[in-house]
């Protein structure tokens, strides 16, 4: 298929009102390449699109990336109809699709009544205990060089489930307060006064038991501080860095969505966890449509169980024939072993502070985007004056920036 067609192809759906490709439409949510233009044709179904769109989220072996994105369409289709299907979500096993669904719901400035007041007061606390699991990840694992891409997705994790709590709770309380206090803390990252003034306003709105759940996760602590505070009312066991990676394979794992599934995998197979491998071969069994999921686990089946964990996923084939994995597997094996995985570009490129806060979903984006460049010791890689098209991250080496003889500085 060439995709220069079927982004053009999703264009004119746009525009067409046209019911019967609405389904033909829906697995292109789940590319990156075409996600945006495949939700933009789904959006302009409006009402009429939404039958269509729970079907698919009642799907038991639906892609979560597809419920992540009707979750989205949902939040800007905005109707009585889209806001059901919005809180039917709400409970979801995939920890993504939950989020996209409380922010659909806040998009749509959704207000709690009567026996709904409960539910969300459930989801506040259940919400309030996956913060506190990510913290006593975050303690278990570190963020050490070989665990560092997982640390940053723990990272990134706790910030949105947080997130959750204070829009779970505009929900219940006066929005436009808890939204100002949100945005506020958003800008406290780099402001101390602006969090403050958030905490300030929070304390003043809110009760005395969603204060002292909400507020360790707020203020400044380190790993070890915020835990203690979270154990009072959400008690964790450590178990230690390779358990924890683990745990987050298992598939009653409330906290490890696909990204930090997928980073999990990717760290065991640095660590050389032997443990590890039947977990990992489970998750690509059951990823087999993920090509990202197939080339992850892979890699670090060949790390964690070497030629024989291979062996094993070649048996299971013939036992359980699967076109797609076979066509990985295949691919595997003969690939260009200097090439980088993905993963392995995620890794490198969150190591550049300026990509360290970036969304699992850009990151992803980005590094499928990245190629890898190889250059011989004195070459010139751009000269001053040239009209750049593209940035460098450097994976290995040094970068000497000169003018003649003069360095300026080394990268």
């Amino acid at each position: 298929e060439d995709p220069l067609v079927k982004r053009a192809a999703l264009e004119a759906a746009a525009h067409l009102y046209s019911p019967m490709i609405w389904a033909a439409i829906i697995p292109e949510l789940a590319k990156n390449s075409t996600r945006s233009l495949a939700a933009s044709a789904l959006i302009e179904g409006g009402e009429a699109v939404l039958p269509l769109l729970q079907s698919a989220t009642q799907d038991p072996e639906q892609d979560s990336q597809i419920v992540v994105a009707i979750a989205s369409i949902c939040g800007r289709i905005a109707t009585p109809e889209a806001l059901e299907i919005l809180k039917s979500l709400l409970n979801h096993q995939d920890a993504s699709v939950r989020r996209q669904a409380v922010v659909g719901l806040s998009r749509s400035a959704y207000q709690a009544q009567d026996q709904e007041r409960h539910l969300i007061e459930q989801l506040f606390h259940a919400h309030a205990a996956d913060v506190a699991e990510i913290v006593a990840a975050q303690v278990d694992i570190g963020d050490e060089r070989p665990v560092r891409l997982t640390a940053v997705a723990l990272a990134q994790k706790r910030q949105e489930e947080t997130d959750n709590l204070l829009l779970l709770l505009s929900f219940l309380y006066d929005p436009q307060t808890v939204l100002s206090a949100r945005e506020a803390l958003r800008l406290g990252q780099f402001d101390e006064e602006k969090r403050a003034y958030a905490i300030e306003m929070l304390d003043i709105l809110l009760d005395h038991d969603h204060k002292k759940i909400l507020f360790p996760f707020l203020r400044r602590l380190d790993r070890e501080q915020r835990l203690a505070a979270a154990q009072k009312h959400f008690p964790q066991i450590l178990i230690g860095r390779e358990p924890r990676l683990r745990a987050f394979l298992a598939d009653d794992s409330r906290v490890a969505a696909r990204w930090l599934r997928l980073c999990a995998i990717y760290t065991l197979g640095l660590l050389e966890d032997r443990q590890a491998t039947q977990a990992i071969f489970e998750a690509l069994v059951q990823g087999s449509h993920d090509p990202v999921m197939v080339e992850t686990a892979l890699g670090s089946l060949e790390k964690t169980g070497q030629d024989q964990a291979l062996q094993e996923v070649g048996a299971h084939l013939e036992q359980a024939p699967d076109l797609t994995l076979a066509t990985a597997l295949e691919r595997w094996r003969g690939r260009d072993r200097q090439a980088m995985t993905l993963l392995q570009k995620a890794d490198n490129l969150t190591q550049a502070s300026i990509f360290a806060t970036l969304t699992e979903n850009s990151i992803e984006v980005i590094a499928g985007l990245m190629k890898v460049v190889t250059v011989r010791s004195g070459e010139t890689i751009i000269r001053q004056g040239d009209l750049g098209d593209c940035m460098y991250v450097v994976v290995e080496g040094q970068l000497r920036v000169h003018v003649g003889e003069r360095t300026l500085d080394t990268v």
